[in-house]
């Protein structure tokens, strides 16, 4: 658009927008070509219909006209303060700049630890946070966001031989109580296309009986991040499998190193572990047979020549009607062959002073999304 500007007064044009192409890896392998100061074209060798929701990466200035400690920026609030402690940022201080918006100032500030958070947040320095602790303070309001653009779920290690056989695959989720899993930390996830437009209605995901039991003879190991909540869980499901017949061991790992010593090397038998998807349907990059491979993170190792048809189908449709049809049938296959066992996308709990006053709506799919309606937002 003409007279759209950087918090610099320099105007925003095609040359930001090409200079942004070449430097984030969403768009650097896609021909990017300058038309005129306000319009770019970008050419695809393929159909590709996730291709806008590459778009939303931010914009960088060509040119920006400063020494880069204060960050150019092109939205309602300019950053006119950084603090830092040797290359560590401390705080970031906005100042508005769309009179639209309620709030005149807004800072972020980072902590090394949940504690001196904590600590802050008593002493009134800071007045919203994120924590994964139940706090009842008088002067705090409560908000829980659920994250539809995260799931937990339960791999199988398909190259492994115990679950070759998908009947002992499906036992196995018909004994995972998934909603007592979610309880108080989430909601329940409708398979890989979950809390969408284009999740199947059709599949019933509530299929845990607890007067099933079976006698498998399964000896498992349960690879997870080393975390008291992932623990929790670990444990829960070594119960529940235990009247199928499963004894389950335990493999904490350091969250840290986990993918580098587990997923990259697929030396798992289960794994429980989180795994962020996009608002587009496209499930190409976790479940094409392509991608079983490391870096591919299709973990599990499921090969399905119709899984894979529906995947590629899927991002050459332009229609929703087209596309609603090919992710039907993708769901239906990971449905049909139980690679994993899908539990629930987690909470996040986002307490602010009583002085703030929210409208944020409680389903985001990431959690800088409770922004989106900031403008909305007053200090009373």
């Amino acid at each position: 658009k003409k007279g759209e500007k950087w918090s610099n007064g320099e105007e925003i044009t095609s040359n930001d927008l090409l200079y942004t192409a070449f430097s984030t890896n969403e768009l650097k392998e896609i021909a990017t070509d300058k038309i005129d100061d306000y319009t770019i074209r970008y050419t695809l060798p393929n159909k590709f219909s996730p291709f806008l929701t590459l778009l939303t990466v931010g914009v960088m200035p060509a040119n920006p006209k400063n020494d880069q400690l204060i960050p150019v920026s092109s939205g309602p609030y300019q950053v006119v303060r950084i603090k830092r402690e040797g290359p560590v940022v401390r705080e970031v201080v906005m100042q508005r700049l769309d009179n639209e918006y309620r709030v005149g100032r807004l800072a972020f500030r980072y902590y090394e630890s949940e504690d001196q958070l904590l600590t802050a947040a008593k002493l009134g320095e800071i007045e919203g946070f994120i924590s994964k602790k139940e706090l009842s303070w008088p002067n705090l309001n409560k908000s829980v966001f659920y994250q539809r653009g995260i799931y937990y779920s339960l791999i199988f290690n398909l190259r492994n031989e115990k679950f070759s056989d998908v009947e002992v695959r499906k036992k196995l989720r018909i004994g995972t109580p998934v909603e007592d899993l979610a309880k108080g930390r989430g909601i329940v996830a409708k398979g890989p296309i979950s809390e969408s437009f284009y999740t199947n209605k059709e599949l019933n995901h509530n299929l845990y009986d607890s007067a099933y039991t079976d006698e498998l003879d399964l000896e498992v190991t349960i690879t997870l991040p080393d975390t008291p909540e992932h623990l929790e869980h670990a444990n829960m499901i070594k119960e529940a499998w235990a009247k199928l017949g499963v004894n389950v061991s335990l493999n904490p790992v350091n969250p840290e190193t986990i993918e580098s010593e587990i997923v990259a090397t697929r030396n798992f038998e289960v794994l429980l572990y989180g795994q962020e998807v996009s608002r587009d349907p496209d499930r190409y990059t976790l479940w094409h047979s392509t991608r079983v491979n490391d870096p591919g993170l299709n973990i599990t190792g499921f090969e399905n020549v119709r899984l894979d048809k529906s995947l590629e189908e899927g991002r050459n449709a332009l229609t929703q009607e087209e596309r609603q049809r090919h992710y039907n049938i993708f769901q239906s296959s990971i449905y049909d062959n139980a690679p994993a066992i899908f539990l629930y996308h987690p909470i996040a709990k986002y307490y602010t002073s009583r002085n703030v006053k929210m409208t944020q709506e409680p389903f985001i799919y990431y959690l800088h999304d409770r922004f989106l309606d900031f403008q909305n937002w007053e200090i009373l």
